[in-house]
């Protein structure tokens, strides 16, 4: 009933219909240019992660559509080349109905995976337990990837601690997760150029 809240303002991004007029989000389109220095936690909802120093190239890589820890969350695995063509870390952070939102820095992640040049990062379900599982594909190694079972990952993940090891011959380019045989389980697609 519009009756109900006459002139409430819809709040982006909650999947209420604030102001009882049948639609949400209407108000909350992204239209014109915005500064994402402008990213928080209010009406221009966003989330900027920086990374923990200078040259550590935080987002080489990103993957926002898995949900790790099975709360039904999206969450957020985002990738750093710390040392150029040698470490890398993947900064996960668990998304929750309250964020991460503004400027977030890698030092709050939930979980920190240290493993060697890491080129690309995907999560997918692949064991079919309703938790999607990080994979990181690397550059060095004749282009390793690693699977890691999804749950609730926590602190300090080395390379070693993988569920599984899957050995290409060159770079890892892609990474993807994905039903492609119509199975009813997750294949993994990953993508060597040669």
């Amino acid at each position: 009933d519009s009756g109900v809240n006459p002139g409430r303002v819809e709040v982006c991004n909650d999947r209420k219909d604030n102001d009882c007029n049948s639609a949400t989000g209407s108000s909350c389109d992204l239209a014109g240019t915005f500064s994402l220095g402008n990213l928080g936690c209010g009406d221009f909802r966003g989330t900027r992660f920086i990374g923990g120093a200078a040259d550590n190239y935080l987002g080489a890589s990103v993957a926002l559509h898995g949900d790790i820890n099975g709360d039904s969350y999206s969450d957020a695995l985002i990738g750093a080349n710390v040392q150029l063509w040698v470490t890398s870390k993947s900064y996960l952070f668990y998304g929750s109905s309250s964020g991460p939102c503004g400027t977030v820095g890698a030092g709050s992640a939930d979980a920190v995976f240290t493993t060697g040049h890491l080129r690309k990062v995907e999560a997918g379900d692949t064991n079919k337990d309703g938790r999607d599982d990080p994979l990181l594909g690397y550059q060095q190694a004749g282009g390793t990837t690693s699977l890691f079972l999804g749950g609730n990952l926590s602190g300090a993940i080395a390379e070693g601690d993988d569920e599984a090891t899957l050995q290409g011959d060159d770079s890892v380019e892609t990474l993807a997760v994905g039903d492609f045989d119509k199975d009813g389980d997750r294949d993994i697609l990953i993508g060597i150029p040669a």
